[in-house]
């Protein structure tokens, strides 16, 4: 898939009038991997890996320097943060309490293993070395997945590890494709409920 074949792309996105209709808006187990903290790959952000060793209750400390605005204190990443009535976004803990309720669980980390409903890793193409689907292919695939599980009046709640860059950025491309938001105001709901949630928007070139 290009983007010029999806029915709402990305130049339309990043073009898009910065309007928001109101009634539109109403243990894991592990892995070898080590933990990759968040690098400059050329111009591109990797994803914050997980980090096996520390709660992300810990881990949250050092990250909210790259978030790029305040996050209260209080903020919990365990939480599941509810963007919409049947949409969530949350980390690997929270991930584990979406299962336990019976949500329909998207994980979107490709580090992570667990007993989520599917698994669509999204993951810069600069970073993996060109290898696998581009992040805009891989959002277009989760997109459809919440579709079809909100047909079936299932809630979804899609994570990655610490609920900031990726998740958030399927939440985002739910809204952009399917709400018709623009993406800042897209990412802006998105940061409302869960205050960690980091702009990866350039991943969609990717």
């Amino acid at each position: 898939m290009t983007i010029n074949e999806t029915d709402w792309n990305v130049d339309e996105a990043l073009d898009a009038p910065d309007y928001v209709d109101q009634e539109d808006v109403d243990e894991i187990n592990l892995i070898d991997d080590p933990a990759v903290p968040s690098v400059e790959v050329g111009d591109t952000e990797a994803p914050t890996r997980h980090d096996f060793s520390h709660d992300s209750r810990d881990r949250i400390k050092s990250l909210k320097g790259m978030v790029g605005h305040p996050v209260p204190d209080d903020f919990d990443p365990h939480d599941i943060s509810w963007v919409l009535p049947d949409l969530g976004v949350t980390g690997a803990e929270g991930a584990e309490e979406a299962i336990e309720s019976g949500h329909v669980v998207i994980n979107v980390a490709r580090e992570l293993y667990n007993g989520a409903t599917c698994k669509m890793p999204i993951e810069p193409r600069s970073w993996t070395y060109g290898e696998g689907s581009d992040v805009l292919t891989t959002l277009e695939a989760i997109v459809d997945m919440m579709e079809m599980a909100m047909v079936a009046n299932q809630k979804v709640v899609v994570h990655c590890s610490m609920g900031m860059e990726r998740s958030v950025l399927a939440t985002v491309w739910y809204l952009v494709r399917n709400k018709r938001m623009s993406l800042d105001n897209a990412y802006s709901l998105v940061r409302s409920v869960r205050p960690i949630a980091t702009d990866r928007r350039k991943w969609l070139l990717e």
